[in-house]
């Protein structure tokens, strides 16, 4: 069984979701394998790519809170994904462009298949956990490195901003026609989890869709 869904390197509920989702398909009585097939979304596609300031900055200026009122959600955001077990230091994270990551995981999901979870996990904690900006190359290498990538086709990737970029950009048009305005959305058979929803939930749409 596969499971789609939709998600960006910049949403910590898609970390969150991700991560809980894993946890739901491990608990699972099942001898059927289930696969997860991440696709991509750009929350911002116009995002810089250099970070202005943190995510108290970033709440600020993009959600008219008060700097109070920012801290709390970024604390409770932050709350959550160590709940999970997860390195999260959210009010630290770069806002920046997140194309660069997903035209990378796009190659390894087409070309290097095996390795593609583990590569989506790097970049994860690269920018939750390590706070590193996607915008730099060297931040793309070190993952494709940690993924056990093949460095030759991924530096090709990195270094051309075309590679790849039709795929993420057929991601986000199949979004659109599906009506995907928000992530995560995981599509689980005939059912859609849209948000971190709960290890509980998860479980319940999986096994619905098994024993379908």
């Amino acid at each position: 069984m596969k499971i789609t869904y939709w998600s960006d390197y910049a949403c910590p509920f898609c970390y969150i979701g991700e991560t809980r989702m894993k946890k739901a398909i491990a608990a699972m009585d099942t001898t059927e394998p289930i696969e997860l097939e991440m696709k991509a979304f750009q929350l911002d596609p116009n995002a810089p790519r250099k970070s202005v300031g943190n995510m108290t900055d970033l709440f600020v200026r993009k959600y008219g809170f008060s700097p109070d009122e920012a801290e709390k959600r970024i604390d409770s955001i932050t709350a959550m994904g160590r709940q999970e077990g997860l390195n999260f230091n959210f009010v630290d994270a770069q806002f920046v462009n997140t194309v660069d990551a997903h035209r990378l995981t796009k190659y390894a999901q087409s070309k290097e298949p095996e390795k593609a979870d583990r590569l989506i996990e790097v970049l994860m904690d690269a920018y939750f956990g390590k706070n590193a900006a996607f915008s730099e190359p060297d931040v793309l290498r070190c993952a494709a490195q940690s993924a056990g990538l093949n460095m030759e086709e991924a530096e090709k990737v990195i270094k051309f901003d075309t590679l790849y970029l039709d795929e993420v950009q057929q991601d986000e048009t199949e979004a659109y026609m599906r009506g995907v305005s928000s992530v995560p959305l995981f599509i689980i058979g005939d059912e859609r989890i849209a948000g971190a929803d709960s290890i509980t939930r998860m479980k319940a749409a999986l096994q619905k869709a098994l024993e379908k």
